[in-house]
């Protein structure tokens, strides 16, 4: 059985961010709707560490994809017209 470890984390936020952040946490701004289209509905008081945990989720799952895009388009670009046949009969 896996456990998750959680830890806090001391993250510089310079005025820009912490505006940021205080639109996230209050409902009906465009940047919570935003976030809330993105991850689903956040809780009416999310506090400032939760809105910036949910911030480096949505960068997480964001970076995570565009890896995955850039790893696919490598493997893609290593095959032959062979390769590619058989993958699109396969």
């Amino acid at each position: 059985m896996s456990t998750s470890t959680l830890s806090r984390k001391s993250v510089p936020v310079d005025a820009e961010m912490s505006t940021f952040t205080r639109d996230i946490r209050t409902p009906g701004t465009p940047a919570r709707e935003a976030v809330e289209g993105l991850v689903g509905p956040l809780p009416d008081h999310l506090s400032e560490a939760q809105a910036l945990s949910t911030l480096l989720n949505v960068a997480r799952d964001k970076v995570q994809e565009t890896a995955n895009a850039s790893g696919y388009a490598a493997y893609a670009a290593t095959l032959n017209e062979e390769d590619r046949a058989a993958a699109d009969h396969g």
